[in-house]
């Protein structure tokens, strides 16, 4: 049936699109003198011949019906006058009714299709649900609250059928720009730090409907295997560990060992102050420090942050706790044998010196031996040369006797004299050899002192070296003791 328009005001728009989609209907044109009309905007994107003049649609061939969408009784009159005896003309009323049931047919479809849409929507996520290992929320809302939400494994508190879209959150976002939105959501708004994605939801003329979208949980990869790492940490220390997880606010999860238990840190321990995670959320980085009580002694404490690879944002810290009890008593002794190897090093360098101040005197005293054993040559010379002396005085003495005894008388005087000479002679050469005698010995006492002061010297020396590379040794084991204090700090 060949089908002809006349007006294309909304009420001749809304009759073209139900008409154009019934395959027995075949509308041959619109007529209207407003270009900008919207039935005649349509009739152009759909192709369909637009008329200005009302009696050259009305002489189409074949024209089996008009429909009259425009309640002028003018045009009224003229499509009766003009109109081809075939054709039948379907009136404003009959056509004003005929837009009614359109529009409400076409209401219902957009709702069914609508449904349609979120209905798919859902069925897809219940089924995609099963993917997400860590858990997901999908929702679907209306322009109010939400109307939809599928949980799988998490919950977050404020996304459940019925619950308010909160007021400037990611979801309202959507709603007012009517694009897609892609954010973090803070663990302040509903107890979870999670990723939220949210499409808007069209009509097919694009009006807005709602939004549908996801909550994942935003976790970090040493949340998630912490389980399967933090036995192993705890395990490779023998004197035993602690290892916990923060979120910016309280103790999420931790492990400890048999032999060392922070007890206090439990989770849900809320951070405070001073804390290993307080620590590392104020300096943004890796903190490590030693701490003693009365409780535990002597531990250290190591916090690593956890960040954001998306953001950059810190989100929690990973601590381990190690007593370092046997570490400080190893560091104790290491500094006590410094202080003895210190003190031993010290005597030595004394005894070195008095070994070189020995060496230095016995050095000296065999230089005087040496002196000495010189001047008994030169006494042996003076006593060599004064027997001589002795002796050409005797036999000046005997010449002198022999002389006085043939004078005679006059010669008695000088003869005693010549006696005299004579035993002064005998006296000194006796003296002479006895000073001989006692050089001799003398010279065999000095031979002896110079062997043993040599022995001694040498000796000396050789104390004195000895006492010098005991000295170097012990240094070097001073210094041992000084890396195993530092050995014994970082262990």
């Amino acid at each position: 049936m060949d089908i002809a328009i006349i007006g294309g005001g909304k009420g001749g728009a809304t009759i073209l699109n139900a008409f154009r989609e019934i395959e027995q209907f075949n509308i041959i044109g619109i007529c209207d003198i407003n270009e900008n009309a919207p039935g005649v905007q349509m009739a152009r994107k759909l192709k369909v011949r637009v008329y200005d003049n009302l009696e050259v649609l009305l002489k189409e061939p074949g024209l089996d019906m008009v429909i009259e969408a425009t309640g002028n009784a003018n045009v009224q009159n003229t499509i009766y006058a003009k109109k081809q005896e075939r054709t039948v003309v379907v009136g404003s009323e009959a056509a004003s009714a005929m837009m009614i049931m359109t529009e409400a047919h076409d209401a219902i479809q957009k709702r069914l299709t609508n449904m349609n849409k979120m209905v798919s929507f859902r069925n897809t996520m219940t089924f995609l649900s099963r993917t997400y290992t860590d858990g997901v929320v999908f929702f679907t809302t209306n322009l109010n609250a939400y109307d939809f939400v599928c949980n799988k494994d998490i919950e977050i508190k404020g996304v459940r059928v019925g619950e308010k879209i909160v007021a400037g959150g990611y979801v309202q976002r959507c709603i007012d720009t009517c694009q897609e939105v892609i954010g973090i959501v803070s663990e302040d708004v509903y107890g979870i730090r999670s990723k939220i994605w949210v499409l808007p939801v069209l009509s097919d003329d694009g009006e807005l409907l709602g939004t549908c979208g996801l909550f994942i949980p935003k976790v970090h990869p040493v949340f998630s295997a912490f389980d399967m790492v933090a036995p192993l940490v705890v395990e490779s220390h023998p004197e035993g560990a602690w290892v916990g997880l923060t979120d910016t606010k309280n103790l999420i999860n931790r492990l400890a060992s048999d032999k060392f238990d922070i007890k206090e840190m439990q989770i849900g321990y809320k951070l405070r102050e001073g804390d290993a995670g307080s620590r590392v959320l104020k300096a943004k980085s890796k903190v490590e420090y030693e701490q003693h009580t009365k409780k535990y002694g002597n531990f250290r404490i190591i916090g690593i942050p956890l960040v954001d690879n998306e953001t950059g944002e810190i989100i929690g810290s990973f601590g381990i706790g190690t007593p370092r009890n046997s570490a400080h008593q190893l560091n104790q002794m290491a500094t006590e044998l410094s202080s003895h190897i210190q003190e031993i090093a010290s005597i030595s360098e004394e005894v070195a010196a008095s070994a070189d101040e020995i060496s230095t005197n016995e050095l000296s005293l065999a230089q005087s031996i040496q002196g000495i054993k010189k001047i008994s040559g030169q006494i042996n010379e003076t006593l060599d040369f004064t027997k001589n002396v002795a002796s050409q005085t005797k036999m000046l003495g005997l010449n002198a006797a022999i002389e006085a005894a043939r004078v005679g008388e006059h010669g008695r005087g000088f003869g005693v004299v010549a006696d005299e000479i004579r035993k002064l002679s005998e006296q000194s050469r006796d003296t002479a050899n006895q000073i001989g005698r006692l050089t001799v010995e003398i010279e065999e006492e000095i031979v002896s002192i110079v062997s043993a002061s040599d022995n001694s010297v040498k000796q000396s020396q050789e104390q004195a070296a000895a006492t010098t590379q005991v000295t170097t040794s012990i240094m070097e084991m001073a210094n041992l003791a000084e890396k195993l204090a530092e050995i014994a700090k970082s262990i």
